[in-house]
């Protein structure tokens, strides 16, 4: 196998085996690529797909769900956010009972196994649900690549229980915040102060908040620009900028006034640190703040100020949900 490139356009070309054993040789344009390292993705997907051909699915192959997952994320790795990737490879692990079995030989009531067993283990209608669609997705592709006639899912009903309460959503009141925000140490933890107080006063997700530079802040009008986000933990690399979670989400919100001073207090401190950008992250520096030890940090103060312990992504839902007045004064 081989990539090269000829009149500025790339090409691939090499030899895969039928189920015959027969040799066939290829030489073919990498549409759409800008460069060889996309021309040797495209590549690698082709003979992938070349040998789950030769395992000849239909006539009792041994190709497993495991084979097909590599293909399917190997496949979808350019098209899809690092964030959806990551969690589909998460949510994976729901199934990882199905990684040795042949397409072939997954039936509905394989996947029904799968999901009782969870239901019963405590897993909330939603979440049963959700990998319910991820199995869907997955075998929908075998579908596509004929590598299955159908798709098992199809006869699996989502989980429904009609008498099952809505789960509760938890977050803190503002004198909760404030008791929570007071033992916060603003010199040793700034960073973290500013965006505690940043998520519970603009109704951000964590990853828009994260993502933030101070290109993005406009202190003339005092609003807040959000056109991105940051996935992190992912393989190899420590962040990853992508488009936030729909088009809807690209949005301007002005700040508060409680929230300026402390934005602006901030944007005093770091504009005078010898390597200082516009371009650094509010919550950061040349980095954005972990998420791991953000969640750290919340949990030991929400602690040692005595009120309930919840998400960090629960404290955006006072911005949502809360229209009492005291609230609403802030704005």
């Amino acid at each position: 196998m081989s990539v090269y490139q000829r009149d500025n356009k790339f090409y691939y070309k090499g030899k895969y085996t039928l189920p015959d054993g027969r040799s066939v040789f290829y030489n073919r344009l990498a549409k759409g690529c800008t460069c060889l390292e996309d021309a040797r993705i495209l590549e690698k997907n082709f003979i992938m797909k070349k040998e789950l051909e030769r395992y000849e699915v239909r006539t009792g192959s041994t190709v497993t769900f495991g084979k097909l997952c590599e293909i399917y994320f190997e496949d979808r790795r350019n098209v899809r956010k690092s964030t959806t990737i990551q969690n589909d490879k998460f949510g994976l692990t729901k199934l990882v009972r199905l990684r040795p079995v042949c397409l072939c030989d997954i039936k509905p009531a394989t996947i029904q196994v799968i999901l009782d067993e969870m239901e019963k283990n405590g897993a909330s209608t939603s979440y049963v649900n959700k990998i319910r669609s991820l199995a869907h997705k997955i075998l929908a592709y075998a579908v596509r690549e004929d590598l299955l006639e159908s798709n098992p899912v199809d006869k699996v009903a989502k989980l429904v229980r009609p008498d099952e309460l809505e789960e509760e959503i938890h977050f803190w009141t503002y004198d909760e915040f404030s008791a929570f925000i007071e033992n916060v140490d603003q010199n040793k933890h700034n960073r973290y102060y500013c965006f505690y107080n940043f998520q519970y006063f603009m109704g951000c997700r964590k990853g828009e908040s994260l993502a933030l530079n101070w290109n993005d802040i406009n202190f003339d009008n005092n609003t807040v620009k959000i056109n991105k986000t940051i996935a992190q933990q992912l393989k190899g690399i420590p962040y990853k900028l992508t488009p936030p979670k729909t088009k809807n989400s690209i949005r301007t919100i002005k700040m508060p006034d409680m929230l300026i001073k402390i934005m602006r207090d901030r944007y005093a401190r770091v504009s005078q640190e010898e390597n200082f950008s516009r371009t650094n992250f509010v919550f950061g520096d040349e980095q954005p703040l972990g998420i791991k030890y953000i969640g750290v940090l919340f949990k030991q103060y929400a602690e040692f100020a005595g009120v309930p312990v919840i998400r960090i992504h629960d404290l955006r839902h006072p911005y949502v949900k809360l229209t009492t007045k005291k609230f609403a004064t802030f704005f």
